[in-house]
């Protein structure tokens, strides 16, 4: 578990330097690009159960299983990001 937690604040501490280091601009344009990629999930594979997204919120454990998707969730935005701020669309290590 000392992994999934360790790779979650590594991301999101890139993250939060990414995002100091773009404009409002690119940053709004980033998160256009994730609702895109987010309704093309909900119409290929259907909404997240309303109950599993709110223990989520709620919860102040982070299992090994949510560390893991915290820490895609923030590649996916890095990513993201970089496709928007310096047009890259490599998504396999966005971490540079």
């Amino acid at each position: 578990m000392e992994n999934q937690i360790r790779d979650f604040v590594e991301a999101s501490n890139t993250l939060d330097t990414r995002l100091e280091q773009s404009t409002k601009e690119k940053v709004a344009e980033c998160a256009r690009l994730l609702a895109l990629n987010l309704a093309h999930y909900k119409l290929k594979y259907g909404e997240l159960p309303p109950t599993e997204q709110k223990n989520m919120a709620k919860t102040d454990q982070i299992s090994s299983e949510l560390a893991d998707l915290l820490a895609s969730g923030m590649l996916e935005m890095i990513a993201a990001l970089n496709q928007v701020t310096i047009g890259n669309t490599d998504t396999t290590d966005p971490l540079h």
